[in-house]
């Protein structure tokens, strides 16, 4: 038999069936790379985000919006922020009315039409940093940096311009003012339109040490503003130092420095001891420190014209009468006239009222060196015959025959 064919029925069934040679050599290849138990899935296997880390994706946290980047040298795709994202120097060029951005890393972004909202129509020259661009309907045009302290503001053109320079406030101190026993400081601030906080420094040096706020504080607005405190606890006859601060967001300007003493009877001031002080508390009355001498009021029996005032304040008119109306020499309201002691020549004899508060504030208080039983002049006449004086020795003011020998005390005023 020359030929022969089988067919095996069974066999042709067989999924063996069509097996060639080839194929078995191929799988005897394959079987020696190892063992391949687990690498494939079905079709509809949704893999686990860990199956994908690194194979072949290299992802850490990846974000919401992240994107990816094929990494030539590790071959595998990677997170991924686009440079125009970054901090990378970018170029922009624009063409045929296409603005095109440009980085490093060869990323471009282009827009089109650019030309339509007129964005490229700028003319600027030589810009410096801080200018603006503002857009006036047709062109963007520039708008120069402004000063430190303006505000950018639309004129009544609605064009924008820098406007209101803001600078620190102006401040001046202004000398002290007094109502007994306090002392009230004061100044002059212009806030120069910012809230302004306003206070005072002070104390016995120009270190002060001492801070007190303005009753007007915080001010606003752009014109001087009258400022003052006032400040208690004080020591009479001591000098103290103060000045003004303002303080505003652009800075700190302070006043000069100035210096008050808070005066006080009793205390030693300007040649004699001050035993009156007037509404102000910087004038008043002064007496010697001690007596001139003992003498007779003068011109006795005779009136002298004006020589009358009894009043606070009127001791200096009577004095110039008397000498006036008087020429007797080595009378009392003459002696006082010609007194040049301690560098003062003012001195005056003091009228009735103005005697009475010698006693009370100096005699009484053990001050001026008086003597316990002496009768004193004072500059204000009764009648033809009399004159007042004040007996120091019980506070009784009365009156002497002019001719009469009392003591005489000059006083004079600051």
């Amino acid at each position: 038999m020359t030929s022969f064919t089988e067919v095996d029925p069974i066999f042709s069934s067989s999924a063996a069936n069509g097996i060639t040679s080839t194929n078995i050599s191929n799988w005897n290849t394959a079987y020696g790379w190892g063992n391949h138990a687990g690498l494939y899935k079905l079709i509809s296997y949704t893999p686990d985000w860990s199956e994908l880390t690194n194979k072949p994706f290299n992802l850490t946290s990846p974000s919401n919006n992240q994107l990816l980047k094929y990494n030539t040298t590790s071959s595998k795709w990677e997170n991924w922020t686009p440079n125009y994202l970054t901090t990378e120097n970018q170029s922009l060029t624009l063409s045929n009315n296409q603005l095109s951005i440009s980085g490093a890393g060869g990323n471009t972004v282009t827009f089109t039409n650019w030309d339509t909202d007129k964005t490229d129509d700028v003319t600027l020259s030589t810009p410096v940093n801080g200018d603006m661009l503002y857009f006036n309907g047709t062109n963007w045009t520039a708008v120069p940096k402004g000063t430190t302290g303006q505000v950018l503001t639309m004129n009544a053109s609605g064009v924008p311009e820098w406007q209101y320079t803001y600078t620190a406030p102006t401040a001046s101190t202004q000398s002290a003012t007094f109502s007994l026993p306090s002392a009230i400081l004061n100044g002059v601030v212009n806030p120069n339109k910012l809230s302004t906080t306003v206070t005072f420094q002070y104390g016995t040096t120009i270190s002060y040490g001492n801070t007190a706020t303005a009753t007007q504080s915080p001010i606003n607005g752009s014109s001087n503003t009258n400022v003052n405190c006032s400040i208690s606890g004080l020591v009479a006859g001591t000098t103290y130092h103060f000045r003004v601060k303002a303080e505003n967001s652009f800075g700190i300007t302070y006043g000069d420095d100035m210096t008050f003493t808070l005066l006080g009877t009793g205390i030693t001031w300007e040649g004699g001891l001050i035993f009156y002080l007037d509404g102000t508390g910087q004038h008043g009355l002064i007496a010697a420190p001690s007596d001139q001498t003992s003498a007779d009021w003068g011109c006795y029996p005779s009136v002298i014209s004006g020589a009358d005032g009894t009043a606070i304040g009127t001791g200096n008119q009577n004095t110039l009468d008397i000498v006036a109306g008087c020429t007797t020499i080595g009378i009392a309201a003459e002696i006082c006239a010609n007194l040049n002691l301690n560098g003062y020549s003012d001195w005056f004899l003091p009228s009735k009222d103005e005697l009475g508060l010698m006693y009370t504030n100096l005699y009484l208080a053990g001050k001026g060196s008086f003597g316990t039983t002496l009768y004193y002049w004072s500059s204000s006449e009764y009648n033809i015959n009399y004159s007042y004086r004040l007996n120091f020795s019980g506070g009784v003011s009365g009156t002497s025959l002019k001719n009469s020998t009392q003591y005489v005390r000059a006083v004079r005023a600051f």
